[in-house]
């Protein structure tokens, strides 16, 4: 009976979790990781995002990558990464999606930087 009622409140926290930026965010997830398999070299900015999105959450929270989901909104890694929004975690583990040219001067920043 115990394990009857936590099977219900882990569904019930799991339901809640499904929300429009959710979904909106899995089906990106999803499309730019398929995309990139077939258009790497027009979308080399995300395929760089993306790397730099799974150093970022393996030094922040490993978890995420060892449990193939995201601890906070429980979205599949890695194909979270591929989504345009950032990290719900407070702070965040990393930031929303870049455009190209403003992927290219965080580039240009932090070669400056080093």
């Amino acid at each position: 009976m115990n394990k009857l009622r936590q099977t219900a409140f882990n569904l019930k926290k799991a339901i809640q979790r499904i929300t429009l930026k959710n979904i909106k965010s899995f089906i990106e997830g999803y499309t730019y990781s398929f995309l990139l398999k077939f258009y790497q070299k027009y979308l080399t900015h995300i395929f760089e995002q993306v790397d730099y999105r799974k150093k970022l959450v393996e030094e922040k929270s490993p978890e995420c990558i060892y449990n193939g989901q995201c601890k906070h909104c429980t979205c599949k890694t890695p194909e979270l990464f591929f989504a345009t929004k950032g990290c719900s975690n407070n702070p965040p583990c990393y930031p929303e999606m870049a455009s190209k040219d403003e992927w290219t001067q965080f580039k240009n920043l932090q070669s400056c930087q080093q």
